[in-house]
């Protein structure tokens, strides 16, 4: 989850807040942060809902470019 880490140092929230509020181990969630592994699909939802952001913002910059156009600019 490549902005998971910058994503959680804006809001001030640790890992293990994160972990805590996942109900999953600390080791998982950094896991995750160093993509070494991906979160099952119904953390991705949770997390996006816990930190207030669209799952898209967890895996792309907003700068990122999908078929030639920009990610803020694909429906």
């Amino acid at each position: 989850m490549n902005n998971l880490n910058e994503i959680l140092y804006q809001k001030r929230i640790t890992k293990s807040d994160l972990a805590r509020a996942l109900n999953v181990s600390r080791q998982r969630v950094n896991n995750w942060t160093q993509n070494k592994n991906y979160p099952q699909k119904k953390y991705i939802k949770l997390i996006s809902k816990f930190l207030g952001v669209s799952i898209e913002k967890l895996f792309y910059n907003e700068d990122s470019v999908v078929n030639g156009k920009s990610l803020s600019d694909v429906k």
